[in-house]
């Protein structure tokens, strides 16, 4: 396996609006974890830190 696809993943993001606040509901994978894993945020600012950590922690498996 290449270190490129060793380091990859997929995150799928739907989001909606309920009651007047954004929430999603983030889906995500790794190259080598055979868990999907899910997450629901609430509000623009926790939706961007999940986004940014899940990428932080991919980035991660490449060091």
């Amino acid at each position: 396996m290449s270190r490129e696809t060793e380091g990859s993943g997929v995150m799928l993001v739907r989001a909606w609006v309920h009651d007047g606040q954004l929430v999603a509901r983030l889906q995500s994978s790794r190259t080598g974890d055979p868990d999907q894993h899910a997450r629901v945020a609430v509000g623009l600012e926790q939706i961007h830190e999940t986004v940014l950590r899940w990428l932080s922690d991919l980035e991660e498996t490449q060091r």
